[in-house]
Parts: C-alpha cells; structure tokens; sequence
C-alpha cells in the first residue's frame, strides 16, 4: 500500500509568517497536518523562478536544459 502524500506548495509565502512563534495568522489546520506528518525547517529553491522551480520539483530534472 502507498503511503497518503499531500504537497503544498505556495509560491511567494514566508514560512514564519504562518508558522512558528512569530506567526501573523492562526491556521489550525495546517498546525495539525505539522504535528501529524512532516514539516521541513529549511528548504532551498533549485531555481529562482516559480516555473523552473515547478519544472525541477515535478520532473526530478535540474534547470539545465530545461525550459520553462
């Protein structure tokens, strides 16, 4: 059996700002999709553009040689 795998992916979003103890906005349910199932700390972006970026996250292939 495959494991139940939900991705967010937000573009433009700071994770402090919605997560953590500096957090602008109470969001219940994220906090409990947190404490149930994984949660990064640090995330670095392949590319600095959201479509290459989404390329890369989809296809497994780095920017090079890719056009978005």
């Amino acid at each position: 059996m495959y494991p139940n795998i939900i991705f967010f992916l937000i573009d433009g979003l700071r994770a402090d700002q919605f997560y953590g103890n500096n957090r602008t906005c109470k969001t219940p349910n994220i906090d409990s999709l947190i404490q149930k199932g994984m949660y990064f700390e640090q995330a670095v972006a392949s590319a600095d553009g959201t479509a290459i970026s989404l390329n890369t996250i989809f296809t497994a292939n780095f920017q090079v040689g890719n056009s978005a």
